[in-house]
């Protein structure tokens, strides 16, 4: 759900984590707030006029990725594509009629996303599309898709891309979870799974002979047809979760 936080325009982000602490009970506790506002990080020293921030602002809360990527250096991370698909975000943006590379993309609801450093990677960005919220692809766009691995292997796939002979990958991100049973870890208490967040570029599959359907959500491309852009993070329920 949303929630509604009142600050004098003047304020600095600081001062608005305070207010946001205060008034918002389910936040009180926490020790670190990271805000966003139209892909941009709002530091603690910057007044809230630098942003031009409208009336009514949505600025939407990050995720800490303190506890989960510190195997990660803070070079290989970029805070702009972090996101905490919760049912917070509207129902425009989370539901089924949405595309990125001309596939349908159902965004991660439920998980943590920490971005990859990747723009100027390659050779022009436009495989990530243009940024910020969209419901419909961009020319030149590859399409998203998921893989499911173990939470050791995240670091090396983040640093170096995919070095199997083939990858499999799919555009559903519950086929993962079959795929993600030794990705388990634990942070205080709590278990999560790891899962990558990859972009294909489109017609990569026939390489292997698969044809790209509406109905076929799992299949391999080579090393070069894709790559990793964010990590995903999400809670395990009770019922999944492991004895250690």
């Amino acid at each position: 759900m949303t929630s509604s936080v009142s600050v004098q325009a003047h304020v600095t982000v600081k001062e608005l984590k305070k207010n946001i602490k205060n008034q918002l009970p389910t936040l009180k506790h926490q020790t670190l707030i990271r805000l966003v506002h139209n892909r941009k990080e709002l530091h603690d020293h910057e007044p809230l006029t630098l942003h031009a921030l409208p009336h009514l602002a949505r600025i939407a809360p990050l995720p800490d990725p303190t506890p989960f990527l510190s195997f990660l250096p803070k070079s290989l991370l970029d805070p702009a594509w972090d996101r905490h698909w919760d049912e917070s975000h509207p129902l425009e943006l989370t539901g089924t009629d949405c595309t990125r590379g001309g596939r349908s993309y159902a965004r991660p609801v439920g998980w943590m996303r920490f971005g990859l450093k990747v723009k100027g990677k390659y050779e022009d960005d436009d495989w990530l599309g243009t940024p910020g919220p969209r419901n419909h692809s961009h020319p030149n766009e590859w399409f998203v898709t998921f893989h499911g691995t173990a939470f050791r292997n995240a670091a090396s796939i983040a640093k170096n891309g995919y070095n199997t002979p083939q990858v499999w990958s799919t555009t559903d991100i519950n086929v993962t979870l079959g795929y993600s049973q030794k990705g388990f870890f634990q942070v205080n208490g709590k278990q999560y799974r790891v899962v990558m967040q990859n972009r294909v570029r489109p017609g990569a599959t026939a390489h292997f002979g698969y044809h790209y359907d509406c109905n076929q959500t799992q299949f391999p491309v080579l090393p070069r047809d894709i790559r990793p852009y964010a990590i995903l993070i999400c809670p395990m329920a009770p019922s999944q979760q492991y004895p250690y």
